[in-house]
């Protein structure tokens, strides 16, 4: 009997907005569950909850910034017996550090919002244009085949030959990758609106000869006005684990071009640091390969570089930070994993084999 299990990774994160205490009917404030200190715009999502029968109509849902409101989009999340909204979901970007407010009901109407995102279809896949950056996906690859952050009105290339960068080793040294024919990948949207893009994407780990060895499920979240993009992965493994295990699997993200420089973070409480390593042509990596979990009671973080097969360990910590940042040159890319040592053994690094979260 073939056994199931499934593995969720999340990389890149959102903040969480929750309704406080009501202010009068037809209004209440948002609290940011915000502890980044980040004063710049960011995807916010805000979850709204209303009692029964006192609204149906989502276009009476705005957000305040004060006495101004902020484009947004509200798609309703659950509803009551009577049909009435019971959970409404509101994206908008905006800084965490500012104060929000909800207006709703009778004489309110949510404004039409300005520039907003946009999903061009093509004959074999689809680009997202979300004003700040274009993401295109092929048909048969799991990944962002190419991306480009639009600056000046000009469009900078950041991704090149991207798309088959979902990958996993089994024990028998086979890898396998979300990509090509064999791998059947399908696309289902979830949320399309001006302000914010829900996709999941999946399909078959599939080898050089075309064995099919596990499945991958991905939801990308894109928001309107920023070049970044969070991305949820489910390894769903379909063989005999007494059988099949995988050794390593994680997101390479190819670049179209080499980093100068990579800086990578330490996570120790109190002795936060951020390093800078010069790239010179090699993958600069760091990870966390021990951390107290049941039984073990031994930490390790390092931060290393990796050229031509060989292996140095430039400086140990007992715990990583949560992202490393790639410096091109001409743009930069950052991988975030909330809570990567916890969750070991992770690695995030950056050099000829992209901008890699390696989750496993």
């Amino acid at each position: 009997m073939k056994r199931y299990a499934r593995i969720s990774i999340f990389s890149l994160f959102f903040f969480c907005l929750l309704p406080a205490v009501t202010l009068k009917a037809g209004g209440f404030s948002l609290k940011i569950n915000d502890v980044s200190g980040l004063d710049s715009p960011w995807p916010l999502i805000g979850s709204l909850a209303f009692p029964m029968g006192e609204l149906r109509d989502p276009s009476a849902i705005r957000i305040m910034g004060g006495n101004k409101e902020i484009p947004s989009q509200v798609d309703v999340a659950a509803t009551w017996r009577d049909g009435s909204i019971r959970w409404a979901l509101a994206g908008f970007t905006a800084s965490p550090q500012g104060k929000y407010s909800v207006e709703y009901g009778k004489g309110i109407k949510r404004g039409a919002y300005p520039s907003p995102m946009k999903v061009i279809h093509g004959t074999n896949g689809f680009t997202v244009d979300t004003g700040a950056a274009l993401y295109r996906f092929d048909a048969d690859k799991l990944l962002p085949e190419e991306g480009w952050l639009s600056s000046g009105g000009k469009n900078i290339q950041i991704l090149k030959g991207s798309g088959d960068g979902a990958y996993l080793v089994d024990n028998s040294g086979r890898t396998a990758r979300v990509a090509g024919q064999g791998a059947e990948v399908e696309n289902e949207v979830l949320k399309e609106g001006p302000a914010r893009l829900v996709l999941k994407r999946s399909g078959w780990y599939v080898t050089d000869v075309g064995e099919k060895i596990a499945r991958a499920e991905v939801w990308f979240y894109f928001s309107q006005g920023v070049p970044y993009f969070k991305v949820t992965h489910s390894l769903v493994i379909t063989e005999d684990t007494n059988r099949v295990w995988f050794k390593e699997y994680g997101l390479e993200f190819k670049t179209s071009t080499l980093p100068a420089s990579v800086y990578c973070t330490s996570g120790e409480p109190g002795k936060e640091e951020i390093k800078k390593v010069t790239a010179e042509g090699s993958d600069i990596y760091m990870l966390q390969d021990q951390y107290p979990h049941f039984a073990e009671r031994q930490y390790r973080a390092v931060i290393g570089k990796s050229s031509g097969g060989r292996d140095s360990v430039l400086k140990e910590y007992e715990t990583a930070g949560d992202w490393a940042h790639g410096d091109y040159g001409s743009y930069g890319i950052t991988v975030a994993m909330p809570w990567l040592a916890e969750r070991f053994p992770k690695e995030i690094s950056c050099g000829p084999s992209g901008a890699r979260a390696v989750l496993w």
